[in-house]
């Protein structure tokens, strides 16, 4: 089975631009970002299932959001972590997330149709 690839902000934040930041505001400046990447992660997810009309290009537009702000200089003031390499990051497991929920889909189908044939096979 394929492993969800961990995020880089929870180990790499460590990198946040700490010039006299009290842990506090560290602390903000990762659930920030950490909740950035989690958003990115969701609108893709959803992008998987091919949504149609307003519902796409709310995510796309959501999407495209979550990229300007993984570009902006605001994150760059936040943190040191590459903005590409987070998008990129997130991407990866968004794939992962999407396949393990592929395959157990698959599993349960494949599990009643043979449940479906054995009760066939009784009959």
């Amino acid at each position: 089975m394929t492993e969800i690839i961990q995020p880089i902000v929870g180990r790499s934040i460590a990198s946040v631009q700490s010039g006299g930041l009290d842990d506090g505001y560290q602390e903000l400046v990762i659930a920030i970002i950490k909740q950035a990447e989690k958003d990115y992660e969701g609108v893709l997810l959803r992008l998987f299932s091919r949504p149609t009309g307003t519902k796409r290009m709310g995510l796309l537009k959501e999407k495209a959001e979550l990229e300007d702000f993984f570009h902006s200089q605001w994150y760059q003031t936040l943190t040191e972590v590459d903005g590409d390499k987070l998008i990129e990051l997130a991407r990866l497991n968004a794939v992962e997330k999407a396949k393990v929920s592929i395959r157990r889909k698959q599993k349960k189908k494949l599990k009643e149709m043979e449940k479906a044939e054995r009760a066939n096979i009784r009959q």
